[in-house]
């Protein structure tokens, strides 16, 4: 099978196309992963400062004074201690 010069220079235009796409749609990627990465560490950070904030209200609750309430307040919030007793 023989190919035209014509025919050549629109299949390798056709190629052109395609690379600059595939290169667009990489482009594309790297922006969504930084993207995730960034809502993911804000997440994360969030859930860090929630923890902390359940923490110190753990505290103030108890006033420290019984430190198995103080845990179970502190993994499954303030629900846990009223079942509890």
């Amino acid at each position: 099978m023989k190919i035209t010069l014509s025919q050549f220079k629109q299949n390798q235009d056709y190629v052109d196309m395609l690379k600059f796409e595939i290169d667009r749609i990489k482009g594309d990627l790297q922006d969504i992963k930084k993207k995730y990465f960034q809502m993911r560490k804000a997440k994360d950070n969030n859930l860090l400062k929630n923890d902390q904030n359940r923490d110190q209200e753990a505290l103030q609750y108890n006033g420290g004074k019984n430190q198995n309430d103080l845990q179970s307040y502190a993994l499954f919030g303030v629900n846990a201690n009223r079942i509890g007793n």
